[in-house]
């Protein structure tokens, strides 16, 4: 692995859990996720409630910042790859899975195809995204939107955080 200073791009990544044991869920996401940069810090580990299909399990959120030499297609790629590794287990959309990785935002990049959107199409709408992105960056702004993350919370008429962890860490492992 390079050193932290030796990486250009900056990624803000979602990631959530709900079957299975959720710290070895994101500790091995985490650390497949370092084999090709490098998690900078991870935020608090929120408890939420599901998000579309409501007759499942909750979830633990969290966010992390993620510095690398990959452009975003190529992360896009590899976070997919480290989903299936992990056995992600999605059948259905917004349905249970053992490992979700979105990517929110890549630099300043604004990107619309066939396989990913960035920003996320949606994070601006979900407090168990936009908490953990603040818990990283404070001043954080919405490159749809271009809102900042904090007014865009404030304004949320759905809530889905249930319970919070203590803090936000520098990636160790969780727990």
């Amino acid at each position: 692995m390079q050193k932290k200073s030796a990486y250009r791009y900056k990624s803000y990544i979602a990631i959530g859990s709900n079957i299975g044991n959720w710290k070895s869920n994101f500790n091995l996401a985490l650390k497949l996720m370092n084999k090709f940069g490098h998690v900078e810090k991870v935020s608090r580990v929120y408890f939420t409630k599901p998000f579309g299909i409501t007759n499942q399990k909750y979830f633990h959120n969290a966010a992390f910042l993620f510095t690398t030499n990959l452009y975003f297609n190529e992360l896009f790629i590899k976070m997919c790859f480290v989903e299936k590794q992990i056995k992600k287990n999605k059948i259905v959309t917004n349905g249970p899975r053992k490992i979700d990785l979105d990517l929110i935002q890549f630099e300043n990049l604004k990107i619309k195809n066939h396989l990913i959107s960035i920003p996320h199409t949606s994070s601006h709408l979900r407090d168990f995204v936009i908490q953990p992105i603040l818990d990283l960056n404070p001043d954080f702004i919405d490159l749809k939107t271009h809102n900042s993350y904090k007014s865009l919370l404030n304004n949320l008429e759905e809530r889905f955080i249930v319970k919070k962890s203590r803090q936000t860490q520098d990636y160790q492992e969780f727990f």
